[in-house]
C-alpha cells in the first residue's frame, strides 16, 4: 500500500468511526460516546490483569496494551455500521460483532500500527463482546472457555454504560451496576472479570464524573 492509499484508507476509517457515533447516536442520544466510555473503562478493568493480558498477546508493556484495549473499545461495535440507518431487524443485530471483524480485515493496514497483539485484541473485543459465560450470548453461544478475557472485560464495560444512562433504573445508577456484574457472575461475566470490576469500582464510577465522552484524545 502506498502513502496515498493509506492515508487515503487512514481518513477513511477515522470517517466511519464517527459515522459509528452517530448512528449509535440516532439510535438512543445517550449512545453518543459509547464507543469512548467502554474503551475507557475496559482499558481500566484490563488494568488489573495487564501482565497476563500481555503474556496472552505478546506485547511488549502495559502502555502498548492499554493503547490497543482503548482502540479496542473504540471499535468494538464497528459491526453496527454494516446495518440499515432503520428498520435491521434482530437476526442483523445479532451478525454485527462478526461483521464488525470483517470490517476490521479492512482496515487493517492502517488502524493496526501495534502490529499482530493489537490485531488480536482488537478482533477479540469486536467479535466476542456480546458472548456469554453460559454460553448464552451471540454470535456464536460459546461458552466461557472459549470467550477470550478481554472480550469479558469488554462485556462488563459496555453493560455499565447501558445502566448507567438507563433511565429505567430504580436504584442509583451505580447501586445497580455493582448488584447487575455480582448477580450476572458465572452467567454472563467470568470470575476474573467480575474480580476485576471489584477493584476498580471508583475509577470506573470516575469516568462518569467526568464523562469521557467529552474529552478529546
Amino acid at each position: 500500500m502506498n502513502v496515498g492509499e493509506m492515508n487515503r484508507k487512514t481518513y477513511e476509517f477515522e470517517t466511519r468511526i464517527a459515522e459509528l457515533d452517530d448512528i449509535l447516536a440516532y439510535y438512543s442520544p445517550i449512545l453518543r460516546g459509547h464507543c469512548r466510555r467502554v474503551g475507557t473503562c475496559t482499558a481500566i478493568l484490563a488494568e488489573e490483569r495487564a501482565d497476563d493480558l500481555i503474556y496472552m498477546y505478546d506485547f511488549k508493556n502495559a502502555v502498548e496494551l492499554s493503547a490497543s484495549v482503548y482502540l479496542g473499545g473504540m471499535c468494538h461495535d464497528i459491526g453496527m455500521l454494516t446495518l440499515p440507518a432503520v428498520g435491521y431487524d434482530r437476526k442483523s443485530y445479532l451478525h454485527h460483532p462478526a461483521a464488525g471483524v470483517e470490517l476490521l480485515k479492512k482496515y487493517s493496514g492502517v488502524i493496526f500500527d501495534g502490529g499482530k497483539p493489537q490485531r488480536m485484541l482488537v478482533n477479540d473485543m469486536a467479535h466476542y463482546h456480546h458472548e456469554q459465560a453460559d454460553g448464552n450470548g451471540f454470535p456464536y453461544g460459546v461458552k466461557l472457555s472459549a470467550i477470550p478475557m478481554i472480550s469479558n472485560l469488554c462485556a462488563i464495560a459496555n453493560e455499565i454504560d447501558r445502566i448507567l444512562f438507563d433511565k429505567a433504573n430504580v436504584k442509583a445508577p451505580y447501586e445497580a451496576v455493582i448488584d447487575f456484574v455480582r448477580e450476572n457472575t458465572g452467567i454472563l461475566f467470568c470470575g476474573i472479570a467480575s474480580e476485576c470490576f471489584e477493584r476498580t469500582q471508583n475509577a470506573l464510577l470516575e469516568v462518569y464524573v467526568r464523562r469521557v465522552d467529552r474529552i478529546t484524545y
